[in-house]
């Protein structure tokens, strides 16, 4: 059996590539949600829409591609990063807002909310 510290980075990986995957054909999508979401200004830009699905799929790879100082690195910003999605979904259901995060994509066409 694999311990729990093998199988929840894996896991986590596995999410962030599948995210980023589904988010990649879906760029204008992504940039509504930046400004449903209320991102700042200048992240609400073309490159950030691309930026953001390459960014989840590599760091995905490197979590299960990576090992020692390096594969801590990965983590690191894999938590930064879902601690980031958490704020931002949080603060949207807070203000009772019903966003469209597309957050896996076509996958994903629900808003988010309190329900």
């Amino acid at each position: 059996m694999l311990p729990t510290f093998v199988i929840f980075p894996a896991l986590i990986a596995c999410v962030l590539i599948a995210s980023g995957a589904l988010k990649l054909p879906q760029r204008s999508r992504t940039l509504q949600s930046f400004a449903a979401f209320g991102v700042p200004a200048p992240l609400r830009k073309p490159w950030a829409a691309l930026a953001l699905p390459v960014g989840e799929i590599i760091l995905g790879a490197a979590l299960l591609l990576l090992s020692g100082p390096a594969y801590l690195v990965a983590a690191t910003l894999a938590a930064a990063l879902m601690a980031t999605y958490l704020v931002v979904v949080a603060r949207s259901v807070a203000k009772r807002q019903a966003v469209d995060c597309n957050c896996f994509g076509a996958l994903s066409t629900e808003p988010v909310s309190q329900i």
